[in-house]
């Protein structure tokens, strides 16, 4: 992989120079959504690969991808929230706590939950169902 320079990525009007101008970035730009997947489609552009066999690999990715069959439904609200789960560094660090601390946590987040546990509950939730869906999704479409 390396690094595109601006002369060039402006030559090929990979990105648009005006707001609202099009360019070949937008045309892909405009099916992502989620804000990691802005990202890591402009990272993706502004990094070219080098090897032809990593090319051919992204190539086969997005015509298969591109078909009008495939689909796969996940929420953007729902990415942003393991986004966040995933990335948060205020979550506390496990400790051993003895049984009767645990029944006492368990009790007092079933009555008044904080935040961290409500975090930590959902994401591990959102997290669980979205790789269930990507589990059907991919033997849906194995070879």
């Amino acid at each position: 992989m390396f690094i595109i320079d601006h002369q060039t990525i402006n030559d090929l009007q990979i990105f648009p120079i005006h707001k609202n101008e099009e360019a070949i970035y937008t045309l892909f730009n405009n099916k992502v959504k989620t804000y990691g997947g802005h990202i890591k489609l402009e990272t993706m552009f502004r990094n070219p690969l080098t090897s032809e066999q990593e090319i051919d690999d992204r190539l086969n990715i997005i015509e298969f991808l591109s078909r009008e069959e495939i689909s796969i439904e996940i929420d953007r609200e729902i990415l942003d929230f393991i986004e966040y789960y995933m990335s948060t560094t205020t979550l506390p660090i496990p400790t051993r706590i003895s049984y009767i601390d645990g029944i006492r946590r368990t009790i007092s987040n079933l009555i008044r939950e904080k935040n961290e546990y409500y975090i930590i509950k959902r994401g591990l939730l959102f997290s669980v169902g979205i790789l269930k869906n990507l589990h059907i999704f991919a033997t849906q479409y194995k070879n």
